[in-house]
């Protein structure tokens, strides 16, 4: 019951801190005579500025709520699972430095002359203040709700204070640069908050409802502020708008896409579990229909019973009479490539603002390494002194990698297009597999070779949607 009144205390405070701020922000906007915001009887609802720019945060506070429950659908704890099967040993300390990369680019700008919306000093204050109401709604939350983190090193986990920094640091860029100069520092500022909400959860400090509040909060706060700052300050530490050139779209149409989507094996004898794939994709045009591009990925599938290499180290060891009665269960760690790729791009622009690219690469895949993990039954634990035990391995070697794929991109505005995306990347990789022992025991293992495969050609494809910063 403490918790649920935490709950709803935490929640009261953070509408009660909204509604006073947007309060006083109405006053100030009266007595500047800057015209009032709010909504008007002639104006659609959805078309007003408060919904256009909270639609967005409070999309995300309210699906974030949603999942903080521990079983049905979309439940923190079905997600949080999902980390545990895909990559359950991830650590990685790049969420810790990452959440302050948009804040050091708006800076670094403007430190070499390339001028943001506002003034040095006015984007100052406005970043400032979004870092105190969103520092004050996150403390908030971590004392009253009282929650514990997935790893259970505490129980201040909601909401994730390096995603609500991570998103005022983007929002901070997107305001600055994104809305001032091209939507490719919005999409940049974004990308790389959204990368911190994920490590969070693969570093398994934060479930997604910690996250998909924090990046809400993070977002709704800096608004506000702005909103203050321009009643504050009104014109001053304001920058001339830019022109911007009304350049034929389909003329040297470079751009920079971010992409995530589902990605399976083309190899059944593999997997035929769907896996994932985010990159980064980069095309350089030098002419109307030609050019390069890069591209940095990464993939990652889990294992089932129809890989050749682990199906015999699961026959093996759970149909050993002892596993059987010890072992309640067991994981294989998911295989995962990591591909830098170049190649040649292709483009061929269609009617109603849609353009047909195309793609061929060449470049390197780094493979990861992964485990056999039996878990012990909790009567069998003080005996084998483990709740897990690791009873065999698996080498995936480094190889070259071949990519080819195809999108087609619809532009929504000047800089900023949606494509729809399908690549297909071949490799060649030779995957070891050791056993440790067919007999749990709390002995040392002795580790031999029991498989060794020749080197195969894995395929995998992957598909979706992305946002694409247009370069022009």
């Amino acid at each position: 019951m403490s918790k649920v009144i935490g709950k709803v205390l935490c929640l009261i405070f953070v509408f009660a801190l909204s509604a006073n701020s947007m309060a006083q922000l109405k006053s100030d906007l009266h007595k500047s005579n800057i015209p009032d915001l709010s909504v008007k009887t002639n104006t659609k609802w959805y078309k007003t500025e408060v919904f256009r720019k909270g639609a967005v945060p409070a999309a995300l506070i309210g699906v974030g709520l949603y999942t903080f429950k521990d079983k049905g659908f979309l439940s923190r704890t079905s997600i949080h699972d999902m980390r545990n099967r895909y990559v359950p040993q991830f650590s990685n300390k790049l969420d810790d430095y990452l959440q302050y990369a948009p804040i050091a680019a708006v800076y670094g700008l403007n430190l070499v002359g390339v001028k943001g919306q506002h003034s040095y000093q006015r984007a100052t204050v406005s970043l400032g203040m979004s870092f105190l109401m969103s520092a004050a709604i996150v403390h908030a939350g971590k004392t009253f709700l009282d929650v514990e983190r997935p790893d259970g090193s505490s129980n201040n986990s909601f909401p994730s204070g390096h995603t609500t920094t991570a998103f005022v640091a983007a929002t901070f860029l997107h305001k600055e640069f994104g809305q001032y100069r091209s939507p490719i520092y919005s999409i940049l500022g974004y990308t790389s908050a959204t990368t911190i909400g994920i490590y969070r959860q693969l570093n398994n400090r934060h479930w997604i409802s910690d996250v998909l509040v924090g990046a809400g909060i993070g977002i709704v706060s800096t608004e506000i502020c702005y909103a203050f700052a321009e009643a504050i300050y009104k014109d001053k530490g304001k920058n001339k708008p830019l022109y911007l050139s009304q350049d034929d779209p389909h003329d040297y149409p470079s751009f920079l896409s971010y992409s995530a989507g589902p990605a399976f094996f083309v190899n059944s004898h593999m997997s035929d579990m769907l896996g994932f794939s985010v990159g980064v994709q980069g095309n350089y045009y030098y002419s109307k229909y030609f050019g390069v591009v890069g591209e940095a990925s990464f993939s990652s599938f889990p294992f089932n019973s129809k890989s050749r290499n682990l199906g015999v180290i699961k026959d093996e060891i759970l149909n050993n009479p002892i596993v059987k009665e010890r072992v309640d269960s067991y994981v294989v760690q998911p295989v995962g490539f990591r591909n830098i790729m170049v190649g040649q791009a292709f483009n061929y622009p269609l009617p109603s603002d849609f353009s047909l690219d195309a793609k061929i690469c060449v470049g390197y895949s780094v493979a990861g390494d992964g485990n056999f993990v039996v878990n012990v039954k909790p009567e069998y634990q003080e005996e084998i002194g483990k709740k897990e035990v690791i009873v065999a391995k698996y080498d995936a070697k480094d190889s070259w990698i071949f990519s080819s794929g195809v999108g087609i991109r619809k532009r929504l505005a000047r800089n900023l297009s949606l494509r729809f995306y399908y690549d297909i990347y071949l490799n060649r990789t030779k995957v070891t597999v050791t056993k440790v022992s067919d007999i749990i025991s709390p002995q040392e293992y002795q580790i031999a070779v029991v498989h060794k495969s020749d080197s195969e050609q894995l395929g995998y494809s992957t598909f979706g949607l992305s946002l694409v910063a247009l370069l022009w």
